[in-house]
């Protein structure tokens, strides 16, 4: 089974909004992006933050586990259990998962990251291209 996460970071609205354009400035926008969204990502093999694909417009953390690490609640089977038999469907629980480098690696970590992060990358990439910040 094929999950994927998409941060919600769009590059290409978030440039638009602010009047940029171009392939290579959505490029250094998502590399910046990645760049500080590895701090945030939770890490306890590496799955989750080695799995990502960085694309156009975006960053998709790909496995089966990453629905779950990423809303950062519990995942059960009908049981009641972690654990699924094959074929069964796990459904979100209100029980927080706990994360190994908390608070800063946990879930929704793009939003996370932007909210901590966004003016400093809007600085840098401004700092680039020869622009003012935004």
């Amino acid at each position: 089974m094929k999950i994927a996460v998409v941060s919600q970071i769009n590059a290409r609205t978030l440039l638009k909004e602010h009047g940029v354009s171009g392939k290579k400035m959505r490029r250094m926008l998502i590399d910046e992006c990645v760049k500080e969204m590895d701090r945030y990502v939770p890490m306890d093999t590496g799955q989750t933050k080695n799995t990502r694909r960085v694309e156009d417009d975006g960053v998709t953390y790909l496995g089966p586990h990453t629905r779950y690490i990423y809303n950062g609640l519990l995942m059960v089977a009908p049981s009641g259990s972690a654990w699924a038999k094959e074929g069964e469907r796990k459904h979100l629980t209100d029980q927080p998962l706990s994360f190994h480098g908390a608070p800063v690696r946990g879930p929704f970590w793009d939003q996370r990251m932007w909210a901590d992060k966004g003016d400093t990358i809007c600085r840098r990439l401004a700092r680039k291209t020869g622009g003012s910040p935004l």
